[in-house]
């Protein structure tokens, strides 16, 4: 090959490297942020595209019945764990009564009402202290009988003491019970 060949050639390929590599740090430092913002972009649409369709699809009469539907369930299931305010000093009588029919004796029940929980607002917690004197199976025959009650009680804490013949076993139990105003929460239903 001529000198001048050689010469135009080697100086074709320095030129053309150049640009090559010219042209992949641009793509780096320019293209390559813009296609990641161009793909969150589209990822935002998608979802704006897709809340859009559920919305209108809420606003149809079938879905709107079957959410009336899935909110009625969610009620009713609140409703098994939360006990009315006006209902609540019925507990402490029924509890009474079950220990009652289990022949207890030296039966006390104390209440510590209205104890605030983080961040609620429409429930509260109360709080049932019971002790008497009892055998093991008095125990767990008034610990049955409360994990079949309806609105759902909370042992939160229990301890059986001593063992003495005449008198059974000292049982303290720590109770917890959701209290609500369910007019409250209809009200926040709608």
């Amino acid at each position: 090959m001529k000198e001048i060949d050689k010469k135009y050639v080697s100086t074709m390929a320095l030129i053309w490297t150049g640009f090559l590599i010219l042209f992949v740090f641009a793509h780096a430092i320019f293209l390559a942020p813009q296609n990641k913002v161009k793909k969150r972009l589209h990822i935002r649409t998608d979802e704006a595209r897709a809340q859009y369709d559920d919305a209108l699809k809420a606003m149809e009469p079938e879905s709107r019945k079957t959410f009336a539907g899935q909110i009625e369930q969610i009620r009713n299931r609140f409703g098994d764990f939360t006990i009315n305010f006006e209902d609540s000093s019925n507990l402490t009588f029924d509890i009474s009564q079950m220990a009652d029919k289990l022949q207890v004796s030296a039966l006390s029940i104390k209440t510590k009402t209205n104890q605030p929980i983080k961040d609620c607002t429409r429930i509260s917690e109360n709080q049932i202290y019971v002790s008497f004197n009892g055998s093991f199976g008095q125990f767990l025959g008034l610990l049955n009988a409360l994990e079949r009650y309806r609105p759902v009680v909370f042992v939160t804490k229990f301890s059986v003491e001593g063992q003495n013949v005449s008198f059974g076993s000292e049982v303290n139990m720590d109770l917890a019970v959701f209290v609500t105003n369910h007019g409250e929460i209809a009200r926040a239903g709608n």
